[in-house]
């Protein structure tokens, strides 16, 4: 658990890993096992939702639609020893709050801000913007620090 005055850098640790990475690993419940997915995704500005987007006829959109509540792991490592020491590992908790049309919208314009070599997979018709409402973030870094940050 975090300290109280640990929380802004924290905070700030946490807003840098959603500012530089580009992609998560999507956790989802499948039928028998969890499954794990590569998504490209955007933060809003205040760290509260992510979106990412997928096609309607994948198991990752199946899984999403039976079981809204999802984990995102985003991480600094560059598949070097020294990310044992190094890198920092962001689990996000949350649940699915909308699914819109990737055609407009605020998260879509917020997508291909982030992600604008995405555009002719958005324009789509099968593709779909995923918010997902996040409850609680959790840091690791230097292999074993945990801190967690709840979001209101």
């Amino acid at each position: 658990m975090i300290k109280p005055d640990n929380t802004e850098i924290v905070r700030e640790s946490i807003r840098g890993l959603l500012r530089t990475q580009y992609f998560a690993v999507l956790c989802t419940k499948g039928e028998t096992h969890p499954y794990c997915s590569l998504v490209g995704f955007a933060a809003t500005p205040d760290m509260s939702h992510l979106v990412f987007a997928t096609m309607k006829d994948t198991r990752k959109y199946r899984n999403l639609s039976a079981e809204g509540r999802v984990s995102l792991l985003i991480d600094s490592r560059k598949n070097r020893v020294e990310d044992l020491k190094d890198a920092s590992a962001l689990t996000a908790l949350g649940e699915v709050y909308a699914v819109e049309s990737s055609s407009d919208g605020e998260h879509r314009d917020l997508y291909l801000e982030r992600h604008p070599h995405l555009a002719p997979f958005l324009a789509d018709p099968n593709t779909v913007i995923i918010c997902v409402k996040v409850s609680k973030y959790i840091l690791v870094s230097r292999f074993q620090e945990v801190f967690e940050l709840e979001i209101e």
